[in-house]
């Protein structure tokens, strides 16, 4: 976990590989360049900029204006529980 080891690069590309595929992409952009900074020759990395670039471009997702992350209701719950869960 990034949150674990701030300096594990490849814990930073996860991240971004899953807000890509959620179509988070400022969250995407900003942890594909954190796995860059700590090593950036690593090609894969480059690779999912990449990616993460090509998205913006076509304009699926988030846009850079919209700096909150999405909120989505918990699956599995219901009624109460999820007004616990989901602010």
């Amino acid at each position: 976990s990034t949150q674990l080891n701030p300096r594990w690069a490849k814990g930073w590309a996860r991240k971004a590989a899953a807000h890509l595929s959620l179509e988070e992409l400022v969250e995407a952009e900003a942890a594909v360049r954190r796995a860059l900074a700590l090593e950036p020759q690593d090609k894969d990395f480059a690779k999912l900029r990449g990616q993460i670039e090509a998205a913006v471009k076509g304009g699926g997702g988030s846009s850079r204006a919209d700096l909150v992350p999405s909120r989505r209701p918990l699956v599995g719950l219901t009624g109460q529980e999820e007004d616990k869960h989901v602010s």
